[in-house]
């Protein structure tokens, strides 16, 4: 039976996505020739990652989330400074991480975990620590980089970004990468955050 890889995201706003044009623009010039960027369609914060779902259980999942969603006010996150994964010595990957100033971040992925959860999808299994993922190294030419020398890159778009829907995603692999077809939008409701 095909299988459906599913995650939920955020989408970043069309400026802080020039923002992180900006970033990725400054690396190539400082000498990171290793990275494979990421394309700006691509760019997300994954929030829940599904793995492997049956097509059959789409139209469950998007009551699920339609219901969960709607009691959540938009999130907010800011961000904060660059990290490579899973370690500087064995970096695979150059992010941008995020703060969570309101707490709602944290509020919306432990609301939509439990929710999924009690529907009997997976949860997750890893905390949640919010970042979007903006390069990502062919080789493990990376690990001689330390996370304390990247350059401070981010001034001039830390401050507060909101969310207003959150995407359901389909990645599907091919020979230049994962690509992302979204499968359903959720907008978030004015309510006060679960846990405030």
């Amino acid at each position: 039976m095909i299988k459906l890889r599913l995650f939920t995201a955020l989408v970043p706003e069309s400026e802080l996505i020039k923002g992180i044009i900006a970033l990725q623009k400054t690396c190539r010039r400082s000498g990171m020739e290793n990275l494979r960027y990421i394309e700006t369609e691509n760019l997300h914060v994954t929030v829940n990652f599904l793995g492997d779902t049956s097509p059959q259980d789409l139209s469950v999942l998007h009551e699920i989330l339609t219901g969960g969603v709607s009691v959540l006010k938009s999130p907010a996150f800011r961000p904060h400074t660059l990290g490579l994964f899973p370690s500087p010595r064995r970096a695979r990957s150059i992010n941008l991480l995020l703060e969570d100033p309101e707490g709602s971040m944290d509020a919306m992925f432990r609301h939509l975990d439990g929710t999924l959860r009690g529907a009997g999808f997976p949860g997750e299994r890893r905390s949640f620590r919010p970042h979007i993922s903006f390069g990502r190294f062919r080789s493990r030419r990376g690990e001689l980089m330390e996370e304390d020398s990247l350059p401070s890159l981010t001034a001039g778009i830390r401050r507060i970004f909101r969310c207003s829907e959150l995407v359901l995603f389909r990645s599907e692999l091919g020979p230049g990468g994962a690509r992302y077809y979204p499968e359903g939008r959720y907008r978030f409701g004015n309510q006060t955050n679960l846990g405030d």
